[in-house]
């Protein structure tokens, strides 16, 4: 048997097979045109039943939407500072890519400026602890903004990484930055930041290069430190001679009410130390 005359006998044979299904079609009376009929008619049979559905589905969405809007609140603004997530920013560092403009970037964010003072009553009615006075007015507490706590840990860390790197003795002992990575830890998981960051298509298998999230104003939460400050700059060291903790909350800045107290109030047994560092501020 050729090739040739094996391909038409499978032709047949499929010709045949098609012929007898086309056959026992007529046979049986079966059409498509009386199938689609009878699809319609079973569709129009579950017409009610369709709307009952519908009906229900909208209902339940209804309602779990409902009973959502009244038991997650999702704050637009954060209770402080009143900052909003509208800043968006991409995961890729786009500048201080040496250690120069690192320095910069650094030395330009100032972990004294987070040292707030905040009077009683508002914090009260904010939810927050009794804290230790200000100085200058017995009615306000001093808290740290908890940015800038972070920041600090961060900058702590660093601080240490260089000098290893340097060959430098240590500034900070080990027990502050094994505190600053717990704190930041902590951060990350009181947080749980539950954006996912994309994969592939990126250099040394990075994740999330050039993907946007929305951020908050840091200059906005700078401006709301700066309005109420309580005068702190963290200058001097506990072992210098004539060392007060009281002498780093004398720094108001222009215009504020505590300035005069804070240059004049409870000066008995200071050395002054703290003046050379008043002369930098008003340099700066």
């Amino acid at each position: 048997m050729t090739g040739a005359t094996l391909i038409g006998d499978l032709r047949k044979h499929e010709e045949d097979e098609w012929s007898e299904y086309n056959e026992d079609e007529r046979q049986s009376g079966f059409t498509w045109a009386q199938s689609l009929r009878q699809f319609r008619g079973f569709l129009y049979s579950l017409k009610p039943v369709l709307v009952v559905s519908l009906f229900l589905n909208a209902s339940l969405v209804f309602y779990v939407s409902s009973t959502n809007t009244r038991t997650i609140k999702v704050p637009e603004r954060s209770p402080f500072a009143g900052l909003e997530r509208n800043v968006p920013r991409p995961w890729t560092p786009l500048e201080a890519h040496n250690d120069t403009e690192q320095d910069a970037l650094w030395d330009s964010t100032s972990y004294d400026l987070g040292n707030i003072a905040l009077s009683d009553d508002y914090a009260k009615s904010m939810g927050l602890p009794r804290a230790q006075r200000f100085p200058w007015d017995d009615s306000k507490g001093i808290y740290l903004i908890n940015a800038y706590h972070n920041i600090h840990c961060v900058h702590t860390i660093r601080t240490a990484l260089v000098e290893f790197r340097d060959g430098k003795e240590q500034s900070s002992a080990w027990g502050h930055i094994a505190h600053c990575l717990l704190v930041l830890r902590d951060e990350a998981m009181c947080n749980a930041d539950d954006v996912p960051r994309y994969t592939g298509f990126q250099k040394n298998s990075k994740s999330g290069q050039g993907q946007y999230r929305m951020c908050r104003d840091f200059s906005k939460l700078e401006d709301w430190a700066r309005q109420h400050t309580a005068c702190w700059r963290h200058v001097g060291e506990m072992h210098d001679p004539g060392f007060r903790e009281l002498d780093r909350y004398r720094f108001c800045p222009e215009g504020s009410p505590y300035k005069e107290d804070s240059e004049t109030k409870w000066l008995d047994g200071s050395t002054d130390w703290w003046r050379k560092y008043k002369g930098e501020q008003d340099e700066a």
